[in-house]
């Protein structure tokens, strides 16, 4: 008897010691992802809106309540990509925190290795390796989220979760309009914490007229200290913003817009479809009580739990932005029956097979934590950055994707798939527009579209209007690889010629010989001082001209040649 009890004690401390070798191996690839793995476009964005607060005292009506939180960043990094990685390592922080809270969930229904289990399932997932901690709204949307369904869960009828749901949620509505999704998840799991139905109707109401009345004052006290962006007419205030959200991503109804994302979700993690698997039959084989109603100490049965916090995963069936940063909190429902499967397997007789669901984990742990940032780095990013403050030590205003060079003031929309939607169906010159009142000296190709040469990018299917199009090639000069700055690219001869020049500043003039230009005589590689408008010129030797702004020279090494973003 003594020896059975010790044989199981040391099997015991071996699956212990297991779990938590391998909780620490997890741990150690997101600090090696948190700054290696490649600053995702939205990631820049993000940022971008933070300095434009900053500086300008600007940011939207609504899903703009980070700017608030975060803007220390400016200020201890001169590169943005330091910057990013500053805010990923607070998005760690709420990952955490999203952790504590599955791991307080499971261990309300499971025992402590069968809890471990679901936390470390969870957070080996791909999804939540390469996404769950970057610098987006998404993180603190699943901390705020998941804290509030551990008190949904565990202390129902505590006074805290009276107060902290409604609180948590209301946070995280201002962060995000998509947080309307989770709402029927929140309002199942309180209903079914009550046996009174008018006790449940009653708390319901309770905390939605809380959860509103926070929502607005918050919303109040954000619109009072900002003011609403103006980017080429396309920032609309916040009934602009929610209804085109909408419109965008519920509305527009698609089956399954991201199948290709799920497909591959399930592709890759085998080690959680395999325990989630076995985690629903077991609890299909239970008793019908715990699929629904209350547990004996009157809060939701794991089956209540986790139907309740499934029901967001129907949003795959109809949100167009179910990309891979949308995972990780839907996620949570499908790491607690793995939990429950490794649970069930330490009971069955083939208990071994826990372990080789352990294996299963690491080759994701292998690909997804230490290869994938390896292959999608930050290098040529870094690099790039670090070239652009050398050549513009001041900042200027710019066209790119998303806002990649932060700390300088960006023209022009941010180019998501949802705008290049509207701006397809419009077809309205916006950056042509843009160019014309903003005057921006710089221009940055960091997407296919932005490429008409396709010096990086392959033909993609998108393209910009005719008068971009126009606009983009006539007042640009391509400096190094995917930078561009202002100026104008010549053939002149003897014969006086009109050119219009848009954007204003100083430009060298470089060519074989001098050129009169308006009756003034300029040699090469002389600085002139041009405004927006139309001069007429002509060359004392024929050839070919550039007036190139500030005569910025490229630098000595070589240029990144391949795309600046790799996607999710």
């Amino acid at each position: 008897m003594t020896a059975a009890l010790s044989n199981h004690q040391i099997r015991s401390n071996i699956e212990s010691h297991l779990l938590q070798a391998l909780l620490l191996c997890v741990g150690g690839c997101y600090l090696w992802w948190l700054t290696r793995y490649q600053i995702h476009w939205d990631e820049f964005y993000y940022l971008a809106q933070i300095h434009q607060f900053v500086n300008f005292g600007e940011a939207r009506s609504l899903q703009s309540l980070h700017v608030h939180l975060f803007p220390w960043l400016t200020q201890v990094a001169a590169n943005e990509v330091d910057q990013v990685n500053l805010g990923r390592g607070v998005m760690l922080i709420a990952l955490s925190i999203s952790g504590w809270a599955l791991y307080q969930l499971a261990r309300h229904y499971l025992d402590s290795k069968a809890s471990l289990f679901a936390l470390i399932c969870w957070l080996s997932v791909s999804y939540v390796l390469n996404s769950g901690a970057q610098f987006r709204v998404d993180p603190l949307l699943c901390a705020l989220i998941s804290s509030a369904y551990s008190l949904l869960i565990c202390r129902p009828h505590h006074r805290s979760t009276r107060f902290g749901a409604p609180i948590l949620v209301a946070i995280a509505l201002m962060l995000s309009i998509k947080s309307l999704l989770l709402l029927p998840a929140l309002a199942l799991l309180q209903w079914g914490a009550h046996h009174s139905k008018a006790v449940a109707i009653t708390r319901l109401l309770l905390s939605a007229t809380l959860t509103l009345t926070l929502f607005s004052i918050m919303l109040m006290l954000h619109q009072g200290v900002s003011s609403p962006p103006e980017i080429s007419g396309v920032a609309p205030g916040a009934t602009g913003t929610l209804s085109s959200a909408l419109q965008y991503t519920l509305l527009n109804l698609q089956w399954f817009p991201r199948f290709d994302y799920f497909k591959q979700l399930l592709l890759d993690n085998p080690a959680l479809v395999f325990a989630a698997s076995i985690g629903l039959i077991s609890l299909i084989k239970s008793r019908p009580a715990c699929l629904a109603g209350q547990s004996a100490n009157q809060t939701p049965t794991l089956g209540l739990a986790l139907i309740a916090q499934s029901l967001p995963l129907l949003s795959l069936l109809f949100y167009r932005n179910a990309y891979p940063y949308f995972y990780p909190l839907l996620l949570i429902p499908l790491s607690l029956l793995a939990g429950l499967g490794w649970q069930w397997l330490s009971h069955s007789r083939i208990r071994r097979f826990r372990y080789l669901l352990l294996l299963f984990i690491l080759p994701t742990l292998f690909q997804f934590g230490l290869m994938k940032p390896q292959w999608h780095n930050q290098t040529e990013q870094r690099q790039l950055l670090s070239v652009i403050h050398q050549l513009f030590p001041e900042p200027v205003a710019y066209l790119d994707r998303s806002g990649m060079i932060a700390s300088f003031p960006k023209v022009g929309p941010f180019l998501s798939s949802w705008t290049l939607s509207k701006y397809a169906s419009n077809q309205h010159p916006v950056l042509r527009e843009a160019i014309l009142k903003h005057q921006p000296p710089l221009y940055l190709v960091n997407t296919p579209v932005l490429d008409l040469d396709h010096r990086i990018y392959p033909k993609w299917g998108a393209k910009l209007v005719e008068e971009d199009q126009k606009a983009l090639r006539a007042h640009y000069l391509p400096l190094w690889g995917p930078l561009y700055v202002a100026g104008k690219q010549l053939v002149l001869t003897e014969q006086t010629q009109q050119i219009q020049l848009v954007i204003g500043g100083q430009y060298q003039l470089m060519g074989p010989g001098s050129v009169l230009l308006d009756q003034q005589r300029f040699a090469a590689d002389d600085m002139i001082t041009l405004a927006p408008g139309h001069y007429r010129l002509k060359a004392f030797v024929p050839g070919t001209y550039q007036l190139r702004w500030q005569g910025l020279q490229p630098p000595h090494h070589s240029p990144p040649h391949s795309p600046l973003f790799s996607g999710f």
